[in-house]
């Protein structure tokens, strides 16, 4: 299991630097080898949906997980942060990136902001939106690197058929009742790393691999 996914992140990995070969030298958000630990703390919700926060800060850990950094479990930063009466994430916010990445011996901590979470209903065609600003900090405190993500997806299968405009039909009439987000967000966390570095702990299992052969 662990060689199946060490490949396929190694496959992912060649083919983004092959694309950037293509365009020239492939441009990195950071370089920061010794950053190893990621700290997300809870997600800011300036949308009117109830779940927008929840659902981007649980898919936002496995992304980095997979690009090769360590990320806190999100029921453990939550845990620790109730414990010191932090429930609401404006006021997580307000502490700042040096005294979040204290309380939790991280090396570094990535903010996030929902703006938009929506979903448009035309017809027999369902349209989810979401965008999200993101912010890295070292645990000194210095912004590393910052982005703004919009993920849409088109429920429309562009079939003309009878058949496929029945079938779309009942996709946008299920979608309208209720729309599937967490697939939209989790894709929106994949495409924000899509600038960065490797992490070290694909690195060190690429290495180990390696030796083994």
């Amino acid at each position: 299991m662990m060689f199946r996914r060490l490949s396929m992140i190694l496959g992912l990995c060649s083919a983004m630097l092959l694309a950037g070969c293509a365009s020239g030298p492939r441009q990195f958000a950071f370089d920061e080898p010794e950053l190893r630990s990621i700290l997300v703390v809870p997600v800011i919700n300036e949308t009117n949906s109830v779940e927008a926060d929840t659902l981007m800060h649980a898919t936002a850990t496995t992304p980095l997980a997979n690009m090769g950094y360590y990320a806190f479990p999100v029921d453990t930063v939550k845990f620790v942060l109730e414990s010191e009466s932090l429930y609401e994430p404006e006021r997580v916010r307000e502490l700042g990136p040096v005294k979040l990445a204290e309380m939790f011996h991280a090396d570094s901590v990535l903010f996030i902001k929902v703006t938009y979470w929506d979903a448009q209903y035309i017809v027999l065609n369902t349209k989810t939106k979401v965008t999200a600003e993101y912010e890295l900090f070292k645990a000194d405190g210095t912004s590393l690197w910052k982005d703004t993500v919009t993920f849409v997806k088109d429920s429309s299968s562009q079939n003309a058929s009878l058949i496929g405009l029945m079938v779309d039909a009942a996709v946008a009439a299920i979608n309208r009742a209720a729309p599937d987000f967490r697939p939209l967000a989790k894709s929106a966390n994949v495409y924000a790393l899509r600038h960065w570095h490797v992490g070290p702990h694909v690195l060190e299992a690429a290495e180990k691999a390696q030796q083994k052969q």
